[in-house]
């Protein structure tokens, strides 16, 4: 009977050990699922990092990109402020701008020596302008060549209109311009 008995515990440990057997493949199974599992949390937050590195580099892109915009959007505020007219000079303008006909000079005080805005002023009224006299139209030519020159970085001497007004004659030369030292 003793032998029945070692055998029936045989057996029972025998199936024991299977069953133990099985759970540890079972764990096993599980622990090589965590570890793969693992692996690729990892994959996923090594590219995490790299995508968060490759956000703070285009955020600071964008950063220095504003800056760079912010900068010019404040330049161009300034030059803008720069070139607003004291009510003034529009007021004087007004007045000009009301008489019978334009003077070219007036036109020129108001920019204050801007020649370029002169320039672009005296173009685009040209032929908008009504002319008394073929002298008048003549003379805003000459400050208009003037303006031109001035921009150039001439000096200028307008002696045609100067000599019309004193009465005496300028000989042809209605405009002389100077530049380092050599009329011309």
């Amino acid at each position: 009977m003793e032998f029945l008995i070692i055998g029936l515990v045989v057996i029972y440990l025998k199936f024991k050990l299977m069953d133990l057997e099985k759970q540890v493949k079972k764990f096993e199974s599980e622990i090589k699922e965590f570890k793969i599992e693992i692996e690729e949390l990892k994959v996923r937050n090594k590219n995490f990092r790299l995508e968060i590195k490759e956000l703070r580099i285009r955020n600071k892109r964008l950063e220095n990109r504003n800056e760079r915009l912010s900068d010019e959007i404040n330049k161009k505020v300034e030059l803008s402020e720069n070139n607003i007219i004291p009510i003034e000079k529009i007021e004087a303008k007004e007045t000009v701008e009301s008489a019978p006909e334009k003077d070219f000079y007036t036109d020129i005080a108001i920019y204050e020596g801007d020649s370029e805005k002169a320039i672009k002023m005296f173009i685009d009224e040209l032929y908008e302008r009504k002319y008394k006299t073929p002298e008048k139209k003549g003379e805003d030519f000459e400050r208009f060549i003037g303006a031109v020159y001035d921009l150039a970085g001439y000096e200028v001497e307008l002696n045609g209109i100067s000599s019309k007004k004193e009465k005496k004659p300028d000989g042809g030369k209605d405009v002389i311009v100077e530049k380092n030292g050599k009329k011309q």
